[in-house]
């Protein structure tokens, strides 16, 4: 019973010191320890656990100075130190973008998952190889790049031709899908391309 009062009152202690190292805009929460904006960790509701956690693994140095690592914790980890081994993987800036822009055009992932801490412990490494930061901001803008080029291409590939204009739609597991679409032929080949798709939920 002594034990557990005493592990409330460090959850406690430990929240509390994390609310001096955060910014909060509304429901967005931003992190703040470093002092300047250089950390893009976002979350769109506050959770100060995932907070403490964030500092722990992000900012380990800091959360030491401040408190939010105990001795005996400070201890463990200085006894199993773990080394995470250098690996050459063929990545470049604008693979890093196109996959980027696929999790949330093509695999429908919210603007808001480049502040998810798991894909942040995969994306800063890559981040910081290819020398680019991604975020909920300048994601959007990558999208509306990439949607920009495509759409001139679109419009250049089918100027002059015979368009046939087609309108499908499917449901499939409480979705129903609606797409616009148009084909034309480039030779002896019909091509068909997405004009735009909307993606409706029912129960």
């Amino acid at each position: 019973m002594e034990s557990q009062k005493r592990k409330t009152e460090n959850s406690k202690s430990f929240a509390e010191i994390t609310a001096q190292f955060v910014q909060k805009d509304g429901e967005r929460v931003y992190c703040r320890i470093e002092g300047n904006n250089k950390c893009t960790y976002i979350q769109s509701k506050y959770d100060a656990g995932n907070f403490i956690r964030h500092f722990r693994t992000r900012h380990t140095n800091l959360a030491k100075e401040h408190g939010l690592i105990s001795e005996h914790q400070c201890w463990k980890a200085s006894k199993k130190p773990r080394i995470i081994p250098k690996k050459s993987v063929p990545i470049d800036k604008q693979l890093l973008v196109d996959s980027a822009i696929k999790l949330v055009t093509y695999h429908h992932l919210p603007l808001s998952c480049f502040q998810w801490e798991g894909l942040r412990q995969l994306l800063d490494p890559l981040e910081a190889a290819v020398g680019i930061k991604l975020n909920r901001s300048n994601a959007t803008v990558h999208i509306e790049q990439a949607a920009s080029k495509i759409r001139t291409t679109m419009a250049i590939e089918m100027k002059t031709r015979l368009l046939c204009l087609m309108i499908d739609s499917a449901s499939r597991l409480n979705h129903h899908v609606l797409g616009i679409l148009v084909q034309f032929a480039v030779g002896d080949t019909i091509v068909t391309r997405t004009l735009g798709e909307k993606i409706y939920n029912y129960f």
